[in-house]
């Protein structure tokens, strides 16, 4: 705070010797505005501590040695602690309520007010409004955007940073994050440093970047542990724990999530520290040990509807079921965790959108204010010469062509998203044939090979198992390649049961070895269709070289190699190489009787790919 002595001003630095420090002044200072710094300097180092119930307990002591009616500025930073530390909906909209109040009488911009202004954002996070949540946070941060606010601007940016990657907005999120680490290094704020490394490092697990995540979260656990204890070290040593798991290293893994599990276990993040740990159980082939920890992480999932960690623990639960052959409760894992994962997809448009308006109703409140300015300016100089006035309306124009500009740049943001959405497949979440054919058909700056996927037997799983079952089919497909693919690779529904995927800087053998670990893992998914059902394909191969604008024809070529594939029992992968589409027509002849080729395709097109050869 701007007013806050420099006791509190550097409680960052080392929130444990604040404490003491603040202790000892309260035994010669007990009344007054100076004793109502000292328990704020006690209660922002408890919080900082990840102590959130003593820290509601000093700061009641400060509000109550204070009394209500105070107009100590220490009271200002008392309440926003105490509404921090709130356990209840009920708590939470009266702290609301406390910190408006409060605002009313602060001069916009200060550091009170962007504080305050953060504190009401957190608490409407709580209370489940993010519109209004993400406004609050929004509008923090624009306010510490001031110059001298660089201290402020490095919490409001990992705020906001965490309210996006909520939200879906990835790349929003990482620039943010990104912002505050720099402003957290040169204002010297370890604590903000540690927190806002800590996001960076989970982001790049979702990256699937596991090296660089886990440089991160040690570097912030190492803060952490110096500063803030073995409890909010914990918390980076799990992270790290899943960095390691990305990376295979599962004696690491190990390691760190049993020294976070204590701690952890008693905090409402139990539930991630049980998944990661049925993992590495997994990998050690210890089924039975996973399950016990999935049904752990798993307690009364059916109340909370959007949480990531159940959605991932019902997956690898499936897992560990089916390693123990219960197929039947496999598949009702796998079931749940699909359903999830289409309400998490919902869940997180729903946010976007709510922080769109958010975005456009701050925007307009900051217009109305201005033209509020324009109007006052008029009205002072009313009796002044013709020529003021008419520069004064110039510079109201100037301010509306702004307020034009700043919508209009909304409004394409806005199309770009109902744009990403236009190229998404709605059943599976993949790029659509559409946006997956444009990927393909502009080339790329070195070699890439592109591979035709077909499901097998897929008419026979709609049959037996009717339409939805063969949706779900497509789905876990599609949900098993995203996760097995790397992650410049791309892959989209091409129609139907058939998906096209894109290897940049890869040779037809690299994609090959690559399909066949896709269908490594297929096998482990494949209870999810029907107990005893393998969920497989067939897979032609061409490559494109560098600057090669003919990928349509390599995609008629791979067609026929993936026709070739399934004519020699499916199941396996095939490289188109020259003359091979007539190899497929042969191979057709020689299957179907001799038949003329576009009668013997079960395919659209696979007869005009024959007799282009």
């Amino acid at each position: 705070m701007h007013r806050a002595p420099p006791l509190l001003q550097n409680v960052e630095a080392d929130p444990n010797r604040a404490i003491d420090t603040a202790q000892a002044q309260l035994t010669r200072t007990r009344v007054g505005d100076e004793a109502g710094w000292l328990w704020a300097t006690i209660a922002t180092a408890e919080l900082l501590l990840d102590q959130p119930d003593a820290a509601s307990q000093s700061a009641q002591k400060g509000l109550k040695l204070l009394g209500r009616n105070s107009a100590s500025p220490s009271r200002s930073q008392l309440l926003i602690i105490a509404a921090q530390t709130v356990d209840t909906e009920e708590q939470a909209r009266g702290g609301i309520a406390d910190l408006a109040a409060l605002r009313k009488g602060m001069h916009p911009g200060t550091a009170d007010d962007i504080c305050t202004l953060m504190a009401i954002g957190t608490l409407q996070h709580v209370i489940d409004t993010p519109e209004t949540a993400t406004r609050s946070i929004t509008q923090a941060y624009r306010m510490s955007l001031a110059p001298g606010r660089e201290r402020e601007r490095a919490w409001t940016a990992s705020l906001l940073a965490a309210v996006l990657r909520r939200a879906g907005d990835r790349q929003g999120a990482q620039a943010l994050v990104d912002e505050s680490i720099a402003l957290a290094r040169s204002t010297d704020q370890p604590i903000t440093l540690s927190s806002s490394l800590y996001q960076r490092g989970l982001m790049r697990i979702d990256e699937k970047d596991y090296r660089g995540a886990l440089t991160l979260l040690q570097e912030a656990a190492a803060i952490s542990q110096r500063l803030q204890g073995p409890e909010s070290a914990a918390y980076m040593k799990m992270g790290a724990c899943e960095a390691s798991l990305g990376l295979g290293d599962i004696d690491r893994a190990e390691k760190l999530c049993n020294e976070a599990a204590g701690p952890i276990s008693r905090t409402q993040s139990a539930r991630k520290i049980y998944w990661l740990q049925a993992r590495v159980a997994l990998a050690r082939d210890r089924p039975k040990t996973a399950l016990a920890l999935l049904d752990r992480a798993l307690v009364d999932a059916d109340d909370i509807a959007t949480s990531t960690i159940i959605t991932d623990a019902l997956e690898t639960r499936a897992r560990a079921r089916a390693r123990q052959g219960d197929m039947a409760g496999a598949y009702a894992d796998l079931s749940a965790h699909l359903a999830r994962v289409h309400t998490r997809y919902d869940s997180v448009l729903e946010t976007q959108t709510a922080r769109l308006r958010a975005q456009l109703k701050t925007d307009r409140e900051q217009a109305k204010n201005a033209a509020l300015e324009n109007n006052i300016a008029l009205a002072n100089v009313r009796n002044h010469a013709q020529q003021r006035l008419i520069l004064l309306l110039g510079s109201a124009s100037a301010a509306i062509l702004i307020l034009v500009g700043a919508l209009a740049w909304l409004s394409r943001r806005h199309q770009r998203r109902l744009k990403s959405l236009a190229e998404t497949d709605a059943l599976t979440g993949l790029p659509n044939r559409g946006a997956i054919e444009r990927r393909a058909s502009i080339g790329q700056d070195g070699l890439f090979t592109i591979a035709l996927l077909d499901l097998d037997h897929f008419k026979a799983i709609n049959d037996a198992h009717g339409h939805a079952a063969g949706d779900r089919a497509l789905q876990i497909f599609a949900h098993v390649a995203r996760a097995t693919l790397r992650s410049g690779d791309v892959i989209g529904r091409w129609g139907g049961e058939e998906f096209l995927a894109i290897f940049p800087d890869t040779t037809p053998n690299q994609a090959e070895a690559i399909l066949d670990r896709l269908r490594a893992e297929l096998r482990m998914a494949d209870h999810a269709i029907s107990p005893g059902h393998h969920l497989n394909f067939s897979a032609g191969i061409g490559v494109v070289s560098p600057n090669d604008d003919r990928a349509s024809a390599v995609i008629v070529a791979i067609d026929a190699a993936l026709y070739l594939a399934k004519s020699m029992g499916r199941g396996r992968s095939v490289i188109s190489s020259p003359g091979l589409a007539k190899e497929a027509c042969a191979s057709a002849d020689h299957h179907i009787g001799g038949l003329p080729a576009l009668t013997k395709s079960p395919r659209a097109g696979r007869g005009d790919a024959c007799a282009r050869d």
